[in-house]
């Protein structure tokens, strides 16, 4: 009796590591896709205000690079109709194998668009400073002077 009751708790205890360690991998990958973003996003600043000097008019290109980028990025994966599907949702008719291959395949468009949002956030995060500092520019300086 003792002996079974000692490899419950050891399974138990095996369980409990591997889940805190696939934690540990889950937070090292959002951790790395976080430094990524923001490395993107200073070299993307970079180029948008350099260029913006060289060219007067470079906001523009950078501006329809963003429009461009979101709406691709709302077409490849179908305008988000899919989101929050379950197997349960969808048309009886369809086959098991059929539903599971339609919502595989949401999860694979996903999964393949996603570098468009590593270079969608940074640009449009440059573009929203930008705007920001263009219309409230004054303000913060003088604000940040006054203290």
């Amino acid at each position: 009796m003792g002996k079974e009751n000692r490899t419950y708790k050891n399974a138990r205890r095996r369980a409990a590591e591997e889940q805190l360690d696939a934690k540990a991998r889950d937070r090292r990958k959002r951790l790395r896709t976080l430094l990524f973003i923001l490395a993107i996003t200073v070299a993307v600043a970079l180029l948008y205000y350099g260029s913006c000097r060289l060219y007067p008019y470079a906001f523009l290109f950078f501006y329809g690079a963003a429009i461009l980028l979101g709406f691709a990025y709302v077409l490849a994966n179908y305008g988000f109709t899919r989101n929050g599907v379950t197997l349960d949702m969808l048309v009886p008719t369809m086959s098991l194998e059929e539903r599971k291959q339609y919502l595989a395949q949401r999860d694979r468009r996903r999964e393949s668009t996603a570098w468009m949002l590593m270079l969608l956030i940074p640009l449009l995060l440059v573009i929203g400073l930008d705007i920001l500092y263009l219309f409230w520019g004054e303000y913060f300086i003088n604000f940040f002077r006054s203290l």
